[in-house]
């Protein structure tokens, strides 16, 4: 039987869901860490700046982001 680390399956599910909830508002404006920070924490996902950041970073690298 394989272990299953559920906590990284629960973390990279969030990480999908912040992805998909920063492009949205990129969609629609220039997106602003901090602001993002806030706007990620109104609809009760709590990450940090040290979370957030290199996410944006990864997503930009990618293309994903300009």
């Amino acid at each position: 039987m394989i272990a299953v680390d559920h906590k990284a399956v629960t973390r990279e599910i969030l990480l999908g869901f912040w992805k998909v909830h920063i492009l949205h508002h990129a969609a629609e404006r220039p997106v602003v860490g901090q602001w993002m920070l806030g706007e990620l924490r109104r609809h009760g996902y709590d990450l940090s700046p040290g979370t957030l950041y290199p996410l944006l970073k990864r997503m930009q690298r990618n293309g994903w982001l300009r």
